[in-house]
């Protein structure tokens, strides 16, 4: 198997514009990554090249494996940002933020801190930070290999998405990842929590969304929820999950809809 040769290919016909005014995004899921080159403002989309890699792959091996696909488009943009795929994450309102206690959260968040190192973005439509568990091997790899990108978390991008596209008063933005998804609750648009859970089936998927609903909101009415990422209507996981959320939908792009995984990069052209 061609390890360079991409599963998923979108090349935009009709644009023809500077590609140095673009910029480059690299997304790195559990079991492939995309390079995107696209127009920040206009949301304009150049290329998408998606890719898969073996699970057998160490981190070192993933990140030398995107940056050889990487070298291989030979596209120069404007700026450059590598979104990383966290599943351990946790917030701190500004307020409250220190650098010197970094150190002290990261064992609180997951097993074997010492294996991981703490990623810090700050979330500027709500005023927090979100600090996520990256394992070292990873993000020193990427580092080494990509110096002139801007490392950030998908979850940085979920905050972004659901601040641009909230119109309800309570809003759930539910993404969904290889049988893991992330949840990020507002009330009166108004950051509330987030939380993360794997599932082995819909009935579970389901369960823990509901779950999460009841806990952080006093009433189950008038909740609005928004799903993206692996998700389709069609999947027993929304047609389940409607019946107890009704205002339940996904985000949609009717101009991009011949890309079979768009949802991957709503943030882009919702």
């Amino acid at each position: 198997m061609n390890t360079l040769t991409p599963t998923f290919h979108y090349i935009n016909p009709s644009e023809n514009s500077d590609l140095l005014s673009y910029d480059k995004s690299i997304r790195l899921t559990s079991n492939d990554f995309s390079i995107i080159i696209h127009q920040k403002e206009t949301k304009v989309i150049h290329l998408i090249n998606t890719y898969t890699f073996p699970n057998t792959l160490n981190e070192k091996d993933i990140v030398s494996l995107i940056y050889e696909a990487n070298n291989q488009i030979e596209i120069i943009c404007k700026k450059n940002t590598f979104y990383i795929y966290c599943k351990t994450n946790t917030q701190i309102p500004q307020n409250f933020y220190s650098e010197e206690e970094i150190s002290h959260i990261l064992p609180l968040i997951i097993n074997e801190a010492h294996q991981y190192k703490a990623h810090t973005d700050f979330i500027k439509p709500y005023d927090l930070y979100n600090i996520s568990a990256i394992r070292k091997p990873l993000i020193e790899s990427i580092e080494s290999f990509f110096p002139d990108f801007e490392i950030k978390t998908h979850l940085s991008n979920l905050f972004s998405l659901i601040s641009e596209i909230n119109k309800e008063k309570n809003t759930i933005l539910i993404f969904v990842e290889n049988m893991h998804f992330t949840a990020l609750a507002l009330q009166n648009r108004q950051f509330i929590g987030a939380n993360g859970f794997h599932f082995s089936n819909e009935s579970d998927f389901a369960y823990y969304i509901v779950d999460f609903i009841r806990k952080i909101y006093k009433t189950e009415k008038n909740i609005s929820a928004l799903m993206c990422g692996n998700i389709e209507e069609r999947s027993p996981i929304f047609q389940l999950t409607k019946k107890y959320i009704h205002k339940l939908s996904i985000i949609k792009q009717t101009d991009f809809s011949q890309l079979d995984n768009y949802h991957y990069f709503c943030d882009i052209i919702h």
